[in-house]
Order: structure tokens, then sequence, then C-alpha cells
């Protein structure tokens, strides 16, 4: 049955757009994207990813596209900041006091900070973040404000006890947690409320948006609009969350386009 106009489309990236081990997006990507625009269609993509990584990966269509960074922190559009949720720099200033053992990554708009007790994953990080990343010894090292913490679940004494005192005192709240990395984010910070104000901003209702996720950050945001899909390979609950599966988001996108609508 034909369904709502679609008039916003909201996409992860990792494991949604771009699978393991890619780096590129595929140029259909790019084709898709334009027939959006040509049919008045926006597109956002919304990720853990920082600001930096995305215009890189969607260069492109960088004019033509909403982008949603570091899980809800921020809504950018041609580099002007629309909205954002920021960490307190009380937070931040006690994250670095209570984890003096871990190793903690502060994502800002246009640098990463981190706090690094090992080196395992510090040549890793560093050429993830290539030269939008600082080493940091104290709060006086951050020059910018923090919209997400990421720990290295290593010292995980110190990170039970830390992750419980900030539940219990409503600070921040994890909405990723793989057993290794764990996010943290100002409590009421995610993708669904981020895509709430881009729609509110557009005057579009949340019945003509349809959202792409495959894991736990993507839960608010596939609960926050009527055409939510979930990846194949997701698991059941993110399944159970979403009212559709998909194992290509472009040929979903795609058949959005000529129909300009949902069928289900």
């Amino acid at each position: 049955m034909l369904e709502n106009q679609i008039k916003l489309v909201v996409s992860d990236v990792d494991s949604t757009l771009l699978m393991p081990g890619e780096e590129h997006l595929e140029e259909r990507f790019f084709k898709m994207a334009q027939s959006l625009k040509n049919k008045g269609i926006a597109l956002a993509i919304a990720s853990g990813r920082t600001y930096e990584e995305l215009k890189s990966i969607f260069n492109k269509a960088f004019d033509d596209i909403y982008f949603i960074p570091l899980d809800g922190g921020m809504v950018i559009y041609r580099d002007e900041v629309l909205y954002f949720r920021k960490i307190p720099k009380k937070y931040t200033e006690f994250t670095l006091n209570a984890m003096k053992k871990s190793n903690i990554l502060f994502y800002a708009k246009d640098f990463t900070y981190f706090k690094w007790q090992n080196d395992d994953y510090k040549d890793s990080i560093i050429h993830t973040h290539h030269k939008n990343i600082k080493r940091i010894e104290s709060i006086d090292d951050i020059k910018e404000d923090i919209y997400k913490i990421t720990f290295y679940k290593e010292n995980s004494y110190e990170f039970e006890r830390y992750k419980s005192y900030v539940k219990n005192n409503n600070m921040l709240v994890s909405q990723y947690d793989d057993g290794i990395w764990c996010d943290f984010h100002l409590v009421g910070t995610n993708k669904g409320t981020a895509t709430e104000f881009l729609t509110e901003r557009l005057g579009i209702k949340n019945e003509n948006v349809a959202a792409f996720g495959d894991n736990t950050n993507d839960v608010d945001m596939l609960k926050k609009v009527k055409y939510s899909f979930a990846m194949k390979h997701s698991s059941p609950q993110i399944k159970g969350v979403a009212r559709n599966i998909t194992e290509d988001v472009i040929a979903e996108i795609e058949r959005m386009v000529k129909n300009g609508t949902v069928c289900y």
C-alpha cells in the first residue's frame, strides 16, 4: 500500500552506508543524493563520527546534506551549527579527575582530544583523526566545547564506578557500549532528538521521514520516525524497534525517490 510522501531521509553511516572495511562511498550514493535533491527531499547523515570525518566522506554532496555528528551532539548545515548539546565543562573536568587510569577521547566540533595511558590503540586513534587530534593532560588543554566522551574500557573497576556515578546523578548517559568502547553524552542527547529538531526546523512531520540504522545509538532515531529501517545484519533488539528490514540502503532510497513514497 502507498504511504505518505517522504520529505526527509536520515541515515547512519557505519555498517549502514559503509560496510566494515569500506572507507569510501559507492558512486551510486552521490547519484542517489542528487536524485533526492531534484525531488525536493532533504538528506541527513547521523553518525557517531566527527563532523570533520563526515565532511571528508560526503564531500561530493557536502552542500546538500544536513550532518548530525557525534550521535546527535550537533546538527550542522554548510558549516553552520544549527543545534548543539554540549557537555558542561564541570562534567568534563570531573571525568578527567575521576578517570586518571583510563584512556579517554573528548570530542569537540573541530578537534578530538585524548588522554591515553598506554599505546595499544594510540596509533590507530591518531591515524583515524589525522591532524584534528590533540593529546591533553588537564582540563586547561581543552579549548572547545565537548559533545561526546568515549572510553577504551581497559580499567574496568574505574569505568564501572564512573558509569554508575554519572548515571545515578543524571549527569551523562551511555547509548553505545560494545564491551571495549563506550560513549557518553549529556542526558537527552541522541540521534532521535537531533532528528526531531531538524524536522521541526524544516517543517516536516515525523510521518514524512525515513531513517536507517543498525546499532543501539540508532534506536532513538528509529523510534522517532514513521518509516524506520534496520539493517538485515542488525541485532534482534534493533530489528524489534524498526518497522522495516533492509540490506541495501541506497536501493531502498532509490525506490522512495522513484515512488515518492514507502511501500510495505
